[in-house]
């Protein structure tokens, strides 16, 4: 017994010995072959919180960072960023984001291989919000059968996307009252408003199919007494949704040397590298361009020196070849910006061109724009009541002011019974400009419409089109006839030509820039807030064909629509300038009441943007008055912002003001007087020397004529 004891003891030791011989070789192995997934990364800690409500909060304001995420530990919620491998790029993240939370720090954190993938897969979870597919307001649909579809682009990494709804339905709709819920045009439920109640959120996951998009609709089927004639007159039935609706989606990004899948992804955020020679020009045509290309959501640009871990980087540069994406970074040379500028399909198969040719011709008929032209296909809805179109039409659609402007409507629609009745309106900007009787319908019609150049502006007109069908009385019980209404892409605007004199807002300037624009600067100091400008002209105008860039020296190039200037204070002495930066301080005072509205000498630095013409051009000028540091405004500019550039001048530092300088306002230099200022003060000094000077010249006369007369 005693030797069974000992030889089972000998083999415990043994395979005991053997076990652990086997987790030295596993540990060995793992960290000559497997380096990568125990590898200490960086992270961010933004702030700790006692609530997950409260952290969920503050993970929206800084969801568009690499991994946002929330972490409990105990009681405690703790909002990271990112998984960095540097301490320098963790440092930037803090820089970054500072200002808000002075007490955020790195810490160290471990590799979790199901987040940061060894094969160059990065999986993550991205928050879409409506909002930035540009619905800026909550959507409003009226009538018994509302409707609304949105596209959404399927990318090669998208794994699931789940969409989130806020809802909002009319009060006093029947609880039988429904919503369906359909994806790529089949129904995916039906809910009643018993079973979801009055302000529902619905959430429901999307199956990606094979389509380069997903199309979800909402379809509400509305009623409150069940008489058709009754509900719809009183207004009442209708939905909102939210413009806090979201995608949430699950993309996973696969790192490679290919251009489409460099720009067909999910990522919206771009750091651009300068290296420091004549081609940094050229990054902001390229700020535009990439705005005009990721036209179905908002992007963000940022700037630096060096490269930023977890973002895309693009460097611009004399490199042999002109466009190149290489180790997950794209590399333009100068020549390579101009591919931008009409579309990247060409580019999709390749992962570097080199001495490549592109057509950029604007084959667009100026005087004739479809809605084709313009992105806007054909439209179809059904139903009965108001069924209401939009199409946002801006100067820059046609490269000014356009004098005579008509939109020639193609329209089809089902036929009308003799007992009913069908209305064509038109409103532009809340103004009725068109009301007919529709015509039978079946066929194509055309209906000519006059669009007021006093009710057009420059930027963001709605023109709202709405077929209208009532029904007759009898008809209402037992069926509801609807009418099928279609808009053809192919309707068009037409007028005589373009007048860019009277554009003079920087609202309507920046609307309607369009054509050849050429951008001129006069110091490298000027480039980064020229980033800052052109980022905000891609994200509300994406009319512009043709970008070039040039050095300033002195004088404004001509044979442009429209010509962008960023110039120091001492270079703005251009004829026709509102205010001349160069002359030192200055007031602007309204001559009608003799009131000083702004004055130099009691302000601190401050931005400036001026609107003027220069020829045949439109002149649009970026510049500061003591320090340029004000231009760092432009970097925050917010969206809504752009209905406040009024005037023709507008100064900004951490709030905007605008002035119709020359049309309202003057300009009183402190610096540089006036013939007007010397002769006000001292006009009794200047009386009494011509007096001195005319009676001794009388004197004089006199004298001689006298001594004349002795002689």
């Amino acid at each position: 017994m005693k030797n069974y004891m000992i030889k089972r003891y000998n083999c415990s030791v043994l395979y005991t010995a053997i076990i652990f011989l086997l987790l030295i070789s596993f540990s060995y192995l793992t960290s000559a072959n497997g380096e990568e997934e125990v590898k200490e990364l960086w992270c961010v800690q933004a702030e700790e919180y006692g609530s997950l409500s409260r952290a969920q909060e503050i993970l929206l304001e800084v969801r568009d960072l690499s991994l946002a995420r929330i972490e409990r530990k105990g009681e405690l919620y703790s909002v990271l960023i990112g998984f960095f491998e540097n301490e320098l790029s963790a440092n930037k993240i803090i820089g970054k984001i500072k200002a808000q939370f002075p007490y955020a720090y790195k810490k160290k954190c471990i590799n979790i291989p199901q987040l940061i993938i060894s094969n160059g897969a990065v999986s993550s979870i991205k928050t879409i919000y409506f909002e930035e597919l540009g619905y800026s307001n909550d959507l409003y649909l009226s009538g018994a059968r509302p409707e609304f579809s949105l596209y959404f682009p399927k990318y090669k990494g998208l794994r699931n996307a789940e969409l989130e709804t806020y809802l909002r339905f009319s009060s006093v709709l029947d609880e039988r009252s429904t919503i369906t819920i359909l994806v790529d045009d089949v129904p995916l439920f039906t809910k009643n408003i018993k079973q979801i109640g009055y302000e529902p959120t619905l959430s429901f996951r999307v199956k990606p199919s094979k389509l380069n998009y997903i199309k979800v609709t909402l379809r509400g089927y509305f009623f409150i007494t069940g008489d058709i004639c009754y509900d719809l007159p009183t207004g009442n039935l209708w939905m909102v949704i939210g413009k806090r609706s979201k995608f949430i989606i699950d993309d996973e990004y696969t790192a490679n040397n290919n251009t489409g899948n460099y720009f067909k992804n999910y990522d919206e955020h771009y750091n651009i590298v300068f290296n420091n020679s004549e081609a940094d020009l050229e990054v902001l045509p390229l700020v535009y361009y990439l705005n005009k290309l990721n036209d179905w959501r908002e992007i963000k640009i940022h700037i630096d020196d060096e490269p930023f871990e977890g973002m895309k980087n693009i460097f611009i540069g004399n490199y042999s070849r002109d466009i190149e994406v290489k180790d997950e970074n794209l590399f333009v040379s100068a020549k390579g910006v101009q591919l931008f500028k009409k579309s990247l399909t060409e580019l999709y198969i390749t992962s570097s061109l080199k001495n490549s040719t592109v057509n950029l011709g604007d084959d667009k008929d100026r005087a004739k724009t479809t809605l084709l032209n313009m992105g806007i296909k054909s439209l179809t809805a059904t139903g009965i009541g108001d069924l209401s179109f939009n199409v946002p039409i801006k100067y820059s659609t046609f490269t000014g002011i356009p004098k005579n402007l008509n939109l020639r409507l193609l329209l089809n629609h089902t036929p009308i019974p003799e007992s009913d009745r069908a209305f064509l309106k038109v409103f532009l900007n809340g103004v009725l400009i068109k009301a007919t009787q529709l015509k039978e319908g079946g066929d194509i019609y055309p209906y000519d419409i006059k669009i007021s150049e006093e009710l057009l502006r420059g930027y963001n007109n709605n023109l709202n089109i709405v077929a209208s069908y009532f029904i007759d009385r009898g008809d209402c019980k037992g069926s509801i006839p609807n009418m099928t209404f279609s808009i053809l892409d192919l309707s068009y605007f037409y007028h005589d030509n373009v007048d860019r004199k009277k554009i003079n807002p920087i609202m309507d300037v920046i609307g309607s820039l369009s054509g050849n624009v050429l951008i001129m600067v006069d110091n490298r100091n000027m480039l980064k807030y020229g980033v800052y400008l052109m980022d905000i002209l891609g994200k509300f105008n994406k009319e512009i064909s043709n970008i070039d860039i040039a050095q300033w020296k002195g004088e404004v190039s001509n044979g442009y629509d429209f010509v962008i200037l960023l110039l120091n204070p001492q270079n703005t002495q251009i004829p026709n300038t509102p205010v001349k930066l160069n002359q030192g301080r200055f007031s602007i005072i309204n001559p009608l009441t003799n009131t000083e509205l702004i004055s130099t000498e009691y302000s601190d630095s401050f931005g400036v943007l001026q609107s003027f013409d220069k020829g045949n051009s439109k002149i649009l000028m970026l510049s500061y008055y003591k320090d340029i540091k004000a231009l760092e405004f432009l970097k925050t500019f917010e969206g809504e912002s752009i209905n406040r550039l009024t005037g023709n001048v507008v100064i900004f530092n951490q709030d905007i003001a605008s002035y119709a300088v020359g049309d309202k306002y003057i300009v009183v230099y402190k610096d540089v007087k006036s013939m007007s200022y010397y002769w006000n003060r001292f006009k009794l000094y200047i009386i009494l020397t011509i007096f001195l000077i005319g009676i001794t010249f009388l004197y004089y006369i006199n004298k001689k004529l006298v001594r004349e007369k002795v002689e």
